[in-house]
């Protein structure tokens, strides 16, 4: 059984101070060598709130573009922003009209046969995803881009 770890005067005070400050809860979380679910849990029962929105500056946003624009992953992006993956996101969203946020690759030509072969004779997206290395919505969401009928009822 795992012990469980008190949370002391001081680790209150950082906590609060980090939460203030509008530090990531990951980054408050590592700092207190704690998880990200105890830092949240901890700033619930205090009664702590986060701000509704953190306003990106135009260096943010000049850098995001940038970081955007040479490929570099959403993870890597957040961390040199310092802010989570999803604020970054949705700030690619806004600001990188050319290019949608993707953690995805690219659909191949043969990914693309293998796909419509195996659907329409009614295999399972499940074991079509493991083919492919895809997630079982990938799978779904491009059959029905691709326009997709299956023989069976199988997904």
């Amino acid at each position: 059984m795992a012990k469980w770890k008190s949370w002391t005067n001081k680790d209150i005070q950082s906590l609060e101070d980090g939460w203030a400050a509008g530090r990531p809860v990951h980054l408050i979380a590592r700092a207190l060598r704690r998880t990200d679910a105890a830092v949240r849990i901890k700033a619930y029962q205090l009664g702590l709130r986060r701000r509704n929105y953190v306003r990106w500056s135009d260096e943010d946003v000049a850098l995001l573009v940038a970081l955007h624009a040479k490929g570099t992953p959403i993870p890597e992006i957040a961390r040199h922003l310092v802010r989570e993956p999803g604020p970054v996101r949705s700030a690619i969203r806004t600001y990188c009209h050319d290019t949608a946020p993707t953690d995805r690759r690219p659909w191949t030509t043969k990914e693309e046969r293998l796909l419509e072969a195996w659907w329409k004779v009614g295999e399972r997206a499940y074991n079509i995803a493991k083919e492919l290395n895809r997630s079982i919505n990938a799978i779904r969401c491009r059959a029905n881009q691709m326009g997709l009928q299956r023989q069976g009822g199988n997904t």
